[in-house]
């Protein structure tokens, strides 16, 4: 949660940095390439407010040696963040701390019309949306216009239905 002036406020442990799996597909095309597979150490975010496109994102810890040459390319200069050792403006004294400021996009017209849950993930489960046909049916129009056309290649599957 923010204040009144948008400010917040986040305890967590310092990340370190750590290998992606190697053993599947994208192990084999990152040992392809001669890649270390190294991530560099990050932490997530999702953030979200009334209004608000989600944003999900990760900031990474300045002076981390594999910033550089981060196996799957999402670290950016725009989200290395420094972590200052003593910071008077920190709200818990002692503590090592960050600052950053993330910037939300307003939600469009397009994005209410779409369904989109975004980042509330309660919104899939609430029960005020009643499914008109159940999961992975067409619409009743499709079907009944699919009931007039059985002919063609696949004919042979529809007849004595």
């Amino acid at each position: 949660a923010t204040d009144a002036q948008g400010n917040y406020l986040l305890r967590t442990v310092r990340p370190i940095g750590y290998y992606i799996p190697l053993d599947g597909p994208v192990g084999g095309m990152v040992q392809a390439q001669q890649r270390h597979g190294m991530r560099p150490a990050h932490i997530h975010f999702l953030i979200s407010a009334p209004g608000y496109r989600e944003l999900t994102t990760a900031l990474y810890i300045a002076g981390d040696e594999h910033l550089e040459d981060d196996v799957v390319f999402g670290a950016s200069g725009d989200l290395v963040a420094e972590i200052k050792p003593r910071d008077p403006a920190c709200p818990i004294p002692g503590l090592p701390s960050v600052h950053f400021n993330f910037s939300l996009s307003r939600e469009s017209a397009a994005d209410k019309l779409s369904g989109r849950v975004g980042a509330d993930p309660g919104q899939i489960t609430a029960g005020d949306v009643k499914a008109e046909r159940p999961y992975g049916s067409p619409p009743a129009e499709i079907s009944a216009e699919a009931e007039t056309k059985k002919g063609g290649i696949l004919a042979g599957l529809f007849r004595g239905r």
